[in-house]
């Protein structure tokens, strides 16, 4: 299985993927230049043709003309509980809270912000934690639930990335 991955690594999502047989996958590294990350992503697509798109850490939204041209849809990662902390960085809500649960959601990406169907979700006590100990326990949880994910794929490793 070919798949497209926006993320700013290093991250333990990224480290994760690389690490899967199954997988032959493409960074788009959206830290370099934000504002290029729409051709560089349509670009990669049409280069490399995933079969999917996994968003991690990213603060691009996928336009309907990006998210929807490959076989399997594309996804998202986010790190809090959807739908309750929805948005580009809910760390300072769930801190404000003072919510002592946590979680991460792996949701199918749709023309709504953080609305897509829910795939799997997974929630930890971050009672105790710092804003920074609570995003690096997301980061195992969201790794794990990658290899999980597509471990559910029954593909064999193709080609390579351009």
């Amino acid at each position: 299985m070919k798949v497209l991955v926006i993320t700013r690594p290093p991250n333990a999502v990224w480290d994760a993927i690389k690490s899967l047989r199954s997988i032959v996958a493409c960074l788009v590294d959206w830290s370099a230049d934000l504002d290029s990350v729409q051709g560089r992503v349509q670009d990669a697509i049409n280069d490399f043709q995933p079969d999917l798109i996994l968003t991690y850490r990213c603060p691009y939204i996928l336009p309907g003309s990006i998210y929807t041209k490959t076989r399997y849809g594309a996804y998202n990662i986010h790190p809090a509980m959807l739908p309750k902390y929805p948005g580009l960085n809910p760390w300072p809500e769930i801190m404000r809270d003072k919510d002592m649960i946590n979680g991460v959601t792996l949701h199918r990406i749709d023309n709504h912000i953080d609305a897509g169907e829910i795939v799997a979700q997974r929630s930890y006590s971050i009672r105790g934690m710092n804003c920074n100990e609570a995003r690096v326990a997301a980061d195992k949880i969201a790794s794990n639930m990658v290899i999980r994910f597509f471990s559910t794929f029954q593909h064999t490793k193709e080609g390579n990335c351009k």
